[in-house]
């Protein structure tokens, strides 16, 4: 035997116990457990050590009231820091004179026989115009609205009459 022959049969077998070892790597093993028991395992050196619950002892005034012996009278409370702030809330809304909101604008221009045919649209919708005169322009709108939202949607309603309208912002007074 040669030094060929002798590499060329160890190729074979180290190839054959390849494929046998990864052809056994890939078929599935089922494991079977035969214990029927529940698992279970304590933890109790794990847990924190917690004293028991005792109720105080509860007095009750000649007023019927009940008063707990062990409790501090609260001092520099949170609810005195709030009810200044809400002071202070209602005494900014209250000096506010406007807010901000929206309008629909149906006409802006100069030419006030284009104004009168606007308002007269205005009018056959049942709703009543505002028009401001601000040298030279005309203005007229429609309604005061908190949101956008509202305004969007009284839009939609105005478009099928006045598809030139638009929504824009504007100060509303506060009564």
């Amino acid at each position: 035997m040669t030094l060929r022959t002798v590499v060329a049969s160890l190729w074979k077998v180290s190839l054959l116990i390849l494929l046998v070892v990864g052809i056994e790597s890939c078929t599935q093993k089922s494991t079977s457990s035969t214990s029927t028991a529940a698992y279970q395992e304590d933890l109790s050196l794990h847990r924190p050590q917690v004293a028991a619950y005792v109720p105080t002892k509860v007095d009750t005034n000649r007023d019927g009231g009940s008063t707990a012996n062990n409790y501090p009278a609260p001092t520099n409370h949170i609810k005195d820091e709030i009810d200044q702030i809400v002071e202070k809330t209602i005494d900014y809304n209250q000096s506010k004179r406007y807010v901000n909101g929206y309008a629909i604008q149906v006409y802006s221009g100069t030419e006030s026989r284009e104004k009168d045919q606007a308002e007269l649209k205005v009018y056959a919708l049942e709703r009543v115009p505002r028009t401001t005169y601000t040298q030279p322009i005309y203005k007229v709108k429609i309604g005061q609205f908190y949101t956008r939202l509202e305004a969007t949607k009284f839009l939609n309603e105005v478009r099928t009459e006045i598809p030139a309208a638009h929504i824009v912002f504007e100060k509303i007074r506060v009564k």
